[in-house]
């Protein structure tokens, strides 16, 4: 019998303080999840901690979760960016190129940044990557805290949710962390298998 599934998608990362926390709460709930990494924010943890880098990548391969590619650099987008791209096919390849290597993973799937990026559609083609946006009722505003009244109806069969787990240089607050125990606990109510986008 195959039981009813819905994936949680993790965007912004690596951060030192709040992957961690979630990762924790992952296990504590015996969920999976797809991480979204920046390259640059990935490298820049390796470079300054790379105790914490090893700790969090072999917690995200020891509990089942996956990494997929969010652009090579955290960046302010501006017109050109979102109606074109902000970086060239050569920065977007090295980008991925420069995430596998750092974790050792042969990455599947691509998410942009900062929408809407379009030519990045096509980078991600070209490099065989699998382009994963939200569902239509999955995205999850990450300086809204006030979603609690409407995790009934997010948490749902089938639904690819985003949460957050890092700031941006476009925001600074995430709510991923404080969201997460919610939709962990919504979706085992509902019988849910939280699952990586692999198993989709």
């Amino acid at each position: 019998m195959t039981l009813p599934k819905i994936y949680i998608t993790i965007d912004d990362g690596l951060d030192p303080t709040h992957s961690i926390e979630i990762l924790s709460l992952l296990k504590k709930y015996e969920a999976k999840a797809t991480f979204f990494w920046i390259t640059q924010k990935a490298q820049e943890l390796h470079d300054n901690n790379i105790a914490l880098f090893s700790e969090i990548l072999s917690l995200i391969n020891t509990d089942g979760h996956e990494i997929g590619f969010h652009d090579p650099a955290d960046y302010l987008p501006n017109l050109k960016s979102r109606i074109w791209s902000h970086f060239s096919f050569a920065e977007f390849t090295k980008g991925l190129e420069d995430l596998s290597k750092l974790t050792g993973k042969n990455i599947q799937f691509y998410r942009p940044h900062c929408l809407l990026q379009p030519l990045n559609y096509f980078y991600a083609k070209k490099l065989g990557l699998k382009y994963i946006l939200s569902s239509p009722n999955g995205y999850i505003n990450p300086e809204a805290f006030n979603y609690s009244d409407k995790i009934h109806e997010l948490v749902q069969e089938n639904t690819v949710l985003v949460l957050h787990e890092n700031y941006t240089l476009v925001r600074s607050s995430s709510n991923g962390e404080s969201l997460l125990p919610l939709v962990l606990d919504k979706a085992k109510e509902k019988g849910l298998v939280t699952e990586t986008l692999s198993n989709r």
